[in-house]
């Protein structure tokens, strides 16, 4: 690929050095793109399920029906992704999303359209993510050398958060005259990402040879017991699900109900909102620009802890300038915790085995969610939600200071690499004592 030195410029600027590794450059670029159209569409979505069913209730069973379909597909996404190159499987999801809501638009635009195409709709949807998420969260090693992994996962999260910020009131304008016209540009953002994921060329992953394949419940398996007796990787993937059913679940349902019952109650949780997403993409651009990080363990705990303090401030602040700092400083966190952790899974866990792990950690998750939200739901008749926020919060806050002083997690370290790779070859990175498990 390119011959440039890295101590001048891939130390200096990580986006130059990233952009001349023409894959990396192209397939994100197509990422960011189905990403804003992503943002524009759940802004059309909400107006289109209204226009359907006007009580409101149509739109909780498409986002139900799409976590199942996730949850049912994930993990065999996971095996799939193991067995092939992700380029594969990421540009097959693509292709399948943009004919789903090419589907949705056409059934729109005849006047066709029922609640239950809505509802199957999410589930065909959340389906087709389960393959994709795991892929493209294994993508990376195949598209950077492992000494540019960390500023790749940087600029991504910049980026979306970005696009996150341009797309949602994008899709707003176009929903004012016809909700069509965000299903329609989310569509057309799916075939783009696609192109240029072709443009990008071939990525180095050998495919698993047919011969070397098991069953996929044999394969799911091994993905399983990889994480159980990697010690450092499932108290890591334990952590990060505690981290979002209590910190982050809270977040999208509680605190936009302990705003709203503020003064300028909608204006003060768009602001914090954007706070955060202004922080997330001040911390993003922080680590594009540095070096790796030695003790990546310590500083994932630390973005926890500070992010569930964070949001606890938010909270418990009475001004609305105060507040918007400490978003500012939740969405940082939220930014370098899930950079640091995308990094430790894509460097330290072996390529092989890299989709299965991503399943399970998505598995986690998503599965969790739903039972947090029905948690939530139940106590909310008998705990205030800003006293049943600040206990979430302060779990995390416990969660991560516990976690510090299990030495697994807290001594984690990136391994020394060669800086001056000839070519876009993954870089094996030997594991992390406890992390060596055959497969």
């Amino acid at each position: 690929m390119s011959n440039h030195n890295p101590e001048s410029t891939a130390d200096r600027s990580g986006l130059v050095a990233l952009v001349r590794h023409r894959a990396y450059a192209l397939v994100v670029g197509g990422q960011l793109i189905s990403q804003l159209g992503n943002s524009a569409f759940r802004v059309g979505l909400a107006f289109a399920s209204l226009e359907l069913v006007p009580s409101g209730r149509l739109l909780p069973n498409v986002f139900l029906a799409q976590g199942l379909g996730l949850i049912v597909a994930v993990l065999a996404g996971g095996v799939i992704v193991d067995r092939r190159s992700s380029r594969v499987v990421v540009l097959g999801s693509d292709l399948l999303r943009f004919a789903i809501v090419a589907a949705l638009v056409i059934l729109f635009v005849g006047h066709a359209a029922k609640p239950w195409h809505l509802v199957v709709f999410g589930l065909l949807f959340g389906i087709v993510d389960g393959t994709f998420q795991p892929a493209f969260g294994a993508a990376m090693p195949e598209l950077v050398p492992a000494n540019l992994i960390s500023r790749a996962n940087a600029i991504k999260s910049v980026g979306m958060r970005i696009v996150t910020l341009v797309g949602a009131p994008l899709g707003g304008l176009l929903s004012l005259s016809n909700a069509t016209s965000a299903f329609a540009l989310n569509s057309i953002s799916f075939l783009l990402a696609g192109v240029g994921l072709l443009l990008g060329g071939r990525w180095p992953y050998p495919h698993q040879r047919r011969a070397a394949r098991k069953h996929i419940l044999s394969e799911l398996g091994t993905g399983i017991a990889f994480v159980w007796r990697a010690r450092w990787l499932s108290a890591l993937i334990a952590v990060c699900c505690v981290g979002i059913v209590f910190v982050f679940a809270g977040a999208f349902t509680l605190l936009p109900i302990v705003l709203s019952k503020r003064p300028h109650g909608p204006v003060t949780l768009g602001l914090v909102l954007m706070a955060s997403a202004i922080g997330g993409i001040i911390a993003g651009s922080f680590l594009a620009r540095s070096p790796d990080l030695r003790r990546p363990g310590t500083v994932f705990l630390i973005s926890l802890f500070a992010t569930s303090g964070a949001y606890a401030f938010v909270v418990l602040s009475n001004s609305t300038g105060v507040a918007l700092v400490f978003a500012l400083a939740a969405g940082a966190g939220t930014a370098i915790g899930s950079i640091v952790y995308s990094t430790i899974l894509q460097r330290l866990v072996p390529r092989e085995v890299l989709g299965r792990v991503n399943s399970i950690d998505l598995l986690g998750s998503y599965a969790l969610l739903p039972v947090a939200n029905a948690v939530i739901a139940a106590l909310l008749g008998v705990v205030p939600a800003d006293r049943l926020y600040l206990w979430s919060c302060a779990i995390g806050c416990v969660i991560a200071a516990v976690a510090m002083a299990y030495a697994p997690i807290r001594d984690i370290r990136m391994p020394i690499v060669d800086r001056t790779p000839p070519a876009v070859e993954p870089v094996k990175a030997p594991a992390p004592e406890g992390a060596a498990v055959e497969l």
